[in-house]
């Protein structure tokens, strides 16, 4: 996923670009909605970076995956 390696690049807006197709192709793809909540977090955007992950931890079935947006929402201080 090219989004990805635009955010260890710290291109933001070609992240965003490329995770926003990758969902708009595939909407319930679970690691497009991480690496967009990573985007968002690095951003700033708290309120979006949640949703993200929100929604990458109740679409996947990868139990690592999800620890990995469970954690992020810890980060991020959301309690559910």
């Amino acid at each position: 996923m090219r989004g990805v390696l635009y955010l260890d690049e710290k291109d933001f807006d070609r992240a965003l670009a490329d995770l926003n197709k990758a969902l708009q192709l595939s909407p319930n793809y679970d690691r497009a909605f991480y690496y967009r909540g990573l985007t968002y977090k690095s951003i700033g955007d708290s309120a979006k970076a949640i949703a993200d992950f929100k929604q990458a931890a109740s679409l996947t079935k990868d139990t690592v995956l999800r620890q990995k947006a469970q954690t992020e929402l810890t980060k991020l201080g959301y309690i559910p």
